[in-house]
């Protein structure tokens, strides 16, 4: 069972209906998954004066959430491949960055994120954890 695949079949809905949900199938099984959006009005992310300040350059940006590979498949290059077409969207929809959120103690996902272009700009600890807010500018 994927991670972000755990989760009510209402919010599943939701996120197919609003979103762009990028899978990695092998057979019938998904074996990685990503959603991917656009968001108008990225100031909605900000938790800070900091981040409030960063997000105002930007009109829109994309938003990467629900990312997962299954674990005995990690480091297959299937997350790659995932985040690079979720950034290719991006810059299809004319977006300023991607941004996406992470457990900023999780240093291989930081690191992972950071060998794509993302940069933690802020994070805060309201669900018990540092959670950083991670950023890739484009263009």
């Amino acid at each position: 069972m994927l991670e972000a695949m755990n989760e009510d079949i209402a919010a599943i809905e939701d996120r197919i209906r609003h979103c762009t949900c990028l899978c990695c199938m092998n057979g019938d099984d998904i074996v990685a998954t990503i959603t991917f959006n656009v968001i108008e009005t990225p100031q909605k992310l900000s938790f800070s004066r900091k981040t409030l300040s960063y997000l105002s350059r930007f009109n829109r940006v994309g938003y990467i959430s629900r990312f997962a590979v299954r674990e005995d498949l990690r480091n297959e290059g299937l997350g790659i491949e995932l985040v690079n077409q979720a950034v290719a969207l991006a810059v299809k929809e004319k977006c300023g960055a991607v941004l996406l959120h992470s457990s900023a103690s999780n240093r291989s996902m930081v690191e992972f994120y950071k060998n794509r272009g993302f940069e933690l700009i802020d994070f805060e600890s309201s669900r018990g954890y540092d959670r950083g807010l991670f950023s890739n500018r484009l263009g």
